[in-house]
């Protein structure tokens, strides 16, 4: 499982950088990103859920990391869930708010890996 975890990791962390760089991609061209933008957004959110909760799932199996490890994890999820949930009080720009949530909680994840990270 902490094979899965740690893929899934990387994984996270890909799909947020792609959401990232898409989301740049159409500030740069000043045009909005599109539906499918929003949609890759909230896949990232949900790799991100699938994430803590494999996490979960090792902590109850008595697999242990720093406490940072929990604190990056679980705040890169939240991050990006509450950018997900201002967006829907938006009319437009949507995609701003979550291409910021998916920036910072990319930082997150990155931090997570770092910290979680550990060749046993």
């Amino acid at each position: 499982m902490t094979t899965v975890h740690a893929v899934f990791g990387v994984v996270s962390a890909a799909a947020v950088a792609l959401v990232v760089l898409w989301a740049l991609a159409a500030r740069l061209r000043h045009h909005a990103p599109g539906a499918w933008f929003e949609r890759a957004a909230l896949g990232a959110a949900g790799l991100l859920g699938l994430q803590v909760f494999f996490g979960l799932i090792l902590l109850a199996a008595g697999h242990r990391r720093s406490a940072l490890h929990y604190v990056y994890g679980i705040a890169a999820l939240i991050v990006i869930v509450a950018g997900t949930a201002l967006t829907r009080a938006l009319e437009r720009d949507r995609w701003v708010v979550l291409a910021w949530a998916a920036f910072i909680a990319g930082l997150l994840v990155l931090r997570a890996l770092m910290t979680g990270y550990h060749k046993a």
